[in-house]
């Protein structure tokens, strides 16, 4: 066998067998895969890349952590009390995290493509960070309430009317591209994305959700989908990319298929029974 050859379990390596360095081999009898080992010196080539990209994370922890402290340190040194102090940090912490979201997604406002490199850049991985500190500090505090829509819009999100609940911080991302029409419910670890990774191609595109609709509890709203109004969507539901949900639906599964009026009368009807 060849150095730095890799020959996979329950794989039968015989005198016929053919292969050479950094091969890796599969299956009975044994096969090339399409795909090889790195060398040593390739190895030790991604080794020292590594070293210098940790030396990169760490930096940027710490420039997310430093903006952090420096507005702490900024209300706890203007106001004595404590509870003022951790009110106006909010404020503060909140608009310079709304400000940083625009610029880190100044070249990304619009739908569209953009490639991998667009979204491992700097600024966005110390955004990712603050919104880590953010959600943990002020964004648990601030689900259900109207001050979370408040800070949905300064983040770029369609909000129509007040009578929406937004259960958690968390149920959103990629703000600027979501619209909410009036009296939606969105429950708790419900999820709204407005993006895919394909092919490490990023994707954007937009999603609507109608007015009277409700996500209940950890379904999910992928890129694309619109929710044209009254809409029902069970736990546990994945509205798949490009999904186009017409009004007075209701949706279960994964992907989502429609309920039918028969099976929901029979729900109402056993619940009735069992009440």
């Amino acid at each position: 066998i060849p150095s730095q050859v890799i020959v996979g379990s329950m794989t039968r390596y015989t005198s016929e067998t053919i292969c050479n360095e950094n091969d890796i081999l599969l299956g009975i009898p044994a096969s090339k895969m399409p795909f090889i080992f790195p060398s040593i010196e390739q190895q030790n080539m991604r080794m020292g890349n590594f070293i210098t990209e940790f030396g990169e994370i760490l930096i940027k922890q710490f420039l997310a952590k430093f903006v952090f402290v420096i507005c702490g340190l900024f209300c706890i040194n203007i106001f004595n009390n404590i509870f003022l102090s951790f009110l106006i940090f909010m404020i503060v912490y909140s608009i310079v995290f709304c400000l940083l979201y625009r610029l880190s997604n100044a070249d990304m406002w619009q739908i569209g493509t953009y490639s991998y490199e667009n979204i491992t850049r700097w600024h966005h991985f110390i955004f990712l960070s603050m919104s880590i500190d953010y959600f943990f500090v002020i964004g648990s505090l601030l689900g259900g309430t109207q001050w979370l829509l408040y800070l949905f819009r300064s983040l770029g999100t369609k909000i129509n009317g007040n009578d929406v609940i937004i259960a958690d911080f968390n149920n959103l991302e990629d703000y600027h591209l979501i619209t909410i029409d009036n009296h939606v419910r969105i429950n708790s670890k419900a999820r709204i994305q407005c993006h895919t990774l394909e092919q490490c191609i990023f994707k954007l595109l937009p999603v609507f959700v109608g007015e009277y609709s409700i996500l209940m509890p950890k379904s999910v709203i992928f890129p694309g989908s619109k929710l044209a109004g009254n809409n029902l969507i069970y736990p546990c539901t994945l509205i798949m990319k490009n999904d186009q949900l017409s009004m007075n639906t209701d949706w279960s599964g994964s992907p989502a298929k429609r309920k039918e009026k028969e099976e929901q009368q029979s729900v109402h009807l056993d619940d009735s029974l069992s009440g």
